[in-house]
């Protein structure tokens, strides 16, 4: 390798971002990368943005900005707990981050997040898990992560995936680039070996921490590092170069996928982001199957096996069309209505078996009387999401002085007070045009799944004298006595759920 691992990112400018973040595990990987960021952040300080300069400038008390610090390197080290040496290893990345804000006259702002692991379960995979939620829930928007993965990673993870049966998604590797949470994650070392960065790391004379469980072959990672990799690289010294060809290989064919999966997306999928089975079963197995990962990756699922994709064919898609089935995977649940797909996140169903005795006991109230005057918004917030109410009138058309597509607007007394509470059964409401109906019905009609009904907050006035009316359910039916006129001041009522 040549030594241009020294230059790599001085050389590079880094994607453009609002915050820079380093995971430092205080290994030699994560170390290497951190004195490489070091280094460019000093380098780079001018191509950092203006605004990031004057807000170190307002921070300085002389002003000067021959004196002005790099803006902040926000670094995270993940305390898993798991070895005697832990508090060590935390306490030697702090030291390290301390040494580089000392030498270069920068800010680094090192972070030390502690998590809990089952040691009963599988360490590997919850530790990773772990790691990327800290890093998730760490980064906000347009912030950059730098992770310290290396060719040696890349091809321990393509085989790890092959041997447990991966798909060209998964033996795509690890990206270069990815969303996470508000941010991106970087691997900017991903095509230089281990051998390469240490080589550096001797050169500029870096310390580092050596876990000591990397040599307990009882993880499958390391079982692939020490017993496997070496053999592959002794007969095919160019391994990782060859892995990371097949990688981006199955990257693109991934890509190709993906672009195949949304065109069908378009031709299945309905407005409320449920999937029309009958369009599904219209498409061949392998475009179906294509189809429902893209579909269930973007909703948040994870990954299914095998055995699951079976289930969710034969249960769920291919169950009675009076049928309602539920297919539960990570927390999420897969339901089937009236010959559509729902995808349900994890603890919707949940929300109000846990409250609904609450808000029927004591529901959130709002007396009118008490209104701000003037007021032009209420929120009525009930767990599970608000009810939004603008103060507005229609307005006609400018050109063809017609009225613009009417909202239906709501005319509230100033008198008595708003309820907001979740069905009970029995509620009826006086439509339009359309006389009394009962919810029940109208729910049914309307094609509603059962799971969203009980969700649906209902708006009740209640009069001084104590006589209640339903006035409102969700933004979808309104009583018709509560209905502002044409060109009448109203509100406007808008659902938000959670």
């Amino acid at each position: 390798m040549s030594s241009s691992l020294d230059t790599h990112l001085m050389l590079a400018p880094l994607p453009q971002h609002h915050q820079l973040w380093l995971a430092l595990s205080g290994g030699l990987d994560s170390v290497v990368l951190l004195d490489l960021v070091v280094r460019y952040c000093q380098s780079h300080y001018q191509a950092l943005g203006e605004t990031q300069r004057q807000r170190q400038a307002q921070s300085q008390a002389s002003g000067s900005s021959s004196n002005l610090k790099v803006p902040a390197l926000k670094v995270i080290h993940i305390h898993h707990g798991l070895s005697p040496n832990a508090d060590q290893w935390a306490l030697h990345c702090q030291q390290l981050c301390q040494d580089y804000q000392q030498r270069f006259d920068i800010e680094i702002e090192c972070q030390v997040h502690r998590v809990l692991l089952d040691k009963s379960g599988n360490i590997e995979a919850q530790a990773r898990q772990a790691r990327y939620q800290v890093f998730s829930d760490a980064l906000q928007q347009d912030d950059l992560i730098l992770m310290a993965h290396h060719s040696d990673d890349q091809a321990e993870t393509l085989l790890l995936r092959l041997m447990r049966g991966a798909g060209s998604q998964g033996l795509a590797g690890m990206p270069q680039q990815r969303p996470l949470g508000k941010g991106q994650l970087l691997r900017p070392l991903l095509n230089y070996s281990r051998q390469q960065l240490e080589v550096y790391a001797n050169q500029q004379q870096l310390r580092w921490v050596e876990d000591e469980s990397n040599a307990s072959l009882e993880f499958e990672r390391n079982y692939l590092r020490h017993q496997v990799m070496p053999l592959l690289k002794q007969r095919w010294p160019s391994t990782n170069r060859a892995l990371s060809r097949v990688g981006q290989n199955l990257s693109d064919s991934a890509e190709l996928n993906r672009d195949l999966a949304e065109l069908d997306l378009e031709k299945v999928r309905q407005g409320d982001n449920s999937l029309c089975c009958q369009a599904l079963t219209e498409l061949t197995q392998i475009r179906q199957t294509n189809l429902l990962r893209h579909w269930l990756q973007q909703g948040g699922m994870p990954e299914l096996e095998q055995k699951q994709w079976q289930i969710v064919f034969v249960e769920v898609i291919a169950a009675r069309e009076d049928a309602e089935p539920c297919f539960d995977w990570g927390g999420y649940q897969l339901r089937r209505f009236r010959n559509r797909l729902y995808l349900l996140k994890p603890c919707k169903d949940d929300l109000s078996q846990a409250q609904t005795s609450k808000i029927f006991n004591n529901p959130p109230t709002y007396h009118l009387a008490d209104l701000p005057l003037g007021a032009e918004k209420l929120r009525l917030i009930l767990p599970g999401g608000e009810f939004v109410l603008c103060s507005m009138k229609y307005q006609p058309d400018q050109e063809t002085g017609s009225a613009c597509k009417k909202p239906v607007l709501l005319s509230l007394p100033n008198e008595g007070y708003l309820e907001l509470r979740y069905r009970q059964g029995g509620e009826k409401i006086c439509l339009l045009k359309r006389g009394t109906k009962v919810l029940k019905k109208l729910l049914q009609e309307a094609d509603i799944p059962p799971w969203q009904r009980q969700h649906l907050p209902l708006l009740w006035w209640c009069n001084p004298a104590g006589k209640e009316r339903l006035i409102a359910v969700a933004d979808l039916w309104f009583e018709q006595d509560f209905i502002s006129s044409d060109g009448a001041q109203g509100w406007r009522l808008n659902w938000q759920p959670d």
